[in-house]
């Protein structure tokens, strides 16, 4: 789980981390950076809270097998500003969404 203390997530910052198996965002963070998760090959879920406003480019890119569980509805979802973060399906609290 990551601190209480973080507001954001920047640009590459755990990017090609072989030791990440499973993250949760705590509800203070607004925004994901670029690449911020890519090339996680042993990462493998991450909770995303309601409060992330903004997912960079590429967040989650080359992170084979990773599944991306979003505490918000799909409707929430789409609110957010992403661009190809990498990944074809969030997990909502109201089903799939494919992106």
């Amino acid at each position: 789980q990551l601190s209480k203390n973080i507001t954001k997530i920047g640009n590459l910052v755990f990017s090609g981390y072989k030791w990440l198996r499973k993250v949760v965002i705590s509800e203070t963070v607004t925004s994901i950076g670029n690449s911020a998760f890519s090339s996680c090959p042993n990462l493998t879920e991450i909770t995303i809270p309601s409060s992330v406003t903004y997912i960079g480019r590429r967040a989650f890119s080359d992170s084979k097998n990773l599944r991306i569980n979003y505490s918000g509805s799909k409707s929430d979802f789409i609110k957010i500003q992403y661009y190809d973060i990498g990944i074809n399906i969030i997990y909502c609290n109201d089903g799939e969404l494919e992106l």
